[in-house]
């Protein structure tokens, strides 16, 4: 029996994980679907997951929005760990964090982060970089900038135990983009068109990052 995991990167379900799914399964903005994303921008049935001769299969469902898979509209595409799926206004990302390691062929150890979030000393061997794969921006109305007056202040009147525990959330997140940044490379053949190029293992490295993001905040938000 297969068993499928879908964590929601972003949208008002961001930090949630469906793991243990049985397809085939919908995803879409009615409550009767497996995944239900509460966002009106997607179809009440936006798409379908489901299996065929042993490979994982995304349908969209003649959505009005339309179905991204890393950035590109698709009809009907096969699913790989670490793919990232855009409706609406949320971005999905398919497999869990092991299966997405298996897939980038960490094994025995040599994975880049373990079970509890820490980096682990390995040897990275890149061959290639590539550009980050699809875009986060799905509709040129929305303002993606949560912040335009830049970084909110700093919490005042904590208790000492509460400004050491958010010390060390930041500093855990700083360490990791500092470590992910360093993995990134320019690539330019002109002034005008320069880009910042990123291995995929990096790239999938940041997503998890973004996921743990996510988790701290809905805890945070709900910490019940």
């Amino acid at each position: 029996m297969t068993e499928l995991t879908i964590q929601i990167l972003e949208g008002l379900e961001r930090g949630k994980v469906f793991s243990h799914l049985e397809p085939p399964f919908t995803i879409g903005r009615e409550i009767s679907n497996e995944i239900a994303l509460n966002d009106e921008s997607v179809s009440r049935y936006h798409a379908k997951v489901q299996v065929d001769n042993e490979r994982i299969i995304l349908t969209d469902l003649g959505s009005t929005n339309g179905t991204r898979i890393n950035g590109h509209p698709v009809q009907l595409k096969v699913l790989k760990p670490g793919d990232q799926i855009h409706i609406g206004r949320c971005v999905l990302l398919f497999g869990s964090f092991d299966e997405i390691e298996e897939t980038l062929g960490y094994s025995d150890g040599q994975t880049g982060i373990d079970s509890s979030g820490q980096e682990t000393q390995k040897d990275l061997e890149i061959n290639q970089g590539m550009v980050a794969p699809g875009s986060r921006t799905m509709n040129p109305e929305v303002n993606l900038d949560l912040f335009p007056q830049g970084c909110p202040e700093v919490p005042e009147d904590l208790k000492l135990v509460q400004r050491a525990q958010i010390s060390d959330l930041l500093a855990f997140m700083h360490n990791r983009l500092v470590q992910l940044m360093a993995e990134s490379h320019e690539e330019s053949n002109a002034e005008e068109n320069r880009e910042v190029r990123i291995p995929w293992e990096t790239w999938q490295r940041m997503i998890r990052t973004e996921m743990e993001l996510a988790q701290a905040l809905q805890k945070i938000a709900d910490p019940e």
